[in-house]
């Protein structure tokens, strides 16, 4: 679950945050919990919004994989497929193989990567360039003493103190590169490959073999789209505007 990533909550440690008083500055939600699974939410959406649907897998491709194995045709009906997973020309972040997300789960990668779907790939080798330092986030905040300053504050200090622990120089925006990439494709510069993930080998488990020899040397058709390379401080500034916009 990358808690050392993303804290214990996925939210940054935010229980650790309180007001003057002593009282959590961000208490339990009221919200009951979704009763259905994560496939049967994927296959409901691709019902009912079909090729107008774009779905963005930010983490691991369990749930993916398990709505293609529950319904493999309502699946293929969606429209586009971006995932924020893999490692094309770049090392891993969890083993010198493998990103966090296909390691995880490779044997979902793989079926996911198999099935013939529309997929966009952005791999390390892009999210990797495009790193929040806190100058940045610090000029694009919304106006002091507001709480969506205050709240993005919170949200992104165990982020800059785990990226500092990396050195990392900041975060890198791995997820909402993805987010951006979902919203303007044209942030990225995309390659159609084909890949594959290991699933065996307990050296190289969840690594990402993308196909990229001459063109007519390839034996497989590619299965998705890699983005290659960023326009970096165009996505910086995209990623800015959609979390900062009561700044402007």
């Amino acid at each position: 679950t990358a808690a050392h990533v993303h804290g214990g909550d996925g939210l940054g440690r935010l229980d650790r945050f309180h007001a003057p008083d002593g009282r959590a500055r961000y208490p339990a939600p009221r919200l009951s919990l979704e009763t259905r699974d994560g496939p049967d939410l994927i296959l409901e959406a691709v019902g009912r919004f079909g090729s107008a649907l774009t779905l963005v897998a930010l983490g691991p491709l369990t749930n993916v994989a398990l709505a293609l194995a529950r319904d493999p045709a309502r699946v293929r009906g969606v429209g586009r497929i971006v995932v924020m997973g893999g490692a094309v020309a770049a090392p891993g972040n969890v083993t010198p193989a493998a990103e966090f997300n296909f390691f995880v789960d490779p044997d979902a990668a793989a079926a996911v990567l198999g099935a013939g779907l529309p997929l966009d790939l952005v791999p390390l080798d892009v999210t990797r360039q495009v790193v929040l330092g806190a100058a940045a986030l610090e000029a694009a905040l919304p106006p002091p003493r507001s709480a969506a300053r205050q709240l993005l504050l919170d949200l992104t200090a165990h982020g800059f103190e785990s990226g500092a622990a990396r050195g990392e120089g900041g975060i890198a925006l791995h997820d909402p590169l993805a987010m951006a990439l979902a919203a303007d494709p044209s942030l990225a510069g995309w390659e159609p490959l084909h890949v594959a993930v290991e699933t065996a080998s307990p050296l190289t488990r969840g690594l990402s073999l993308a196909d990229r020899r001459p063109r007519a040397s390839r034996e497989a058709r590619p299965n998705c789209r890699v983005a290659l390379t960023v326009d970096a401080p165009r996505a910086l500034a995209a990623v800015l505007e959609g979390l900062c916009r009561a700044s402007a």
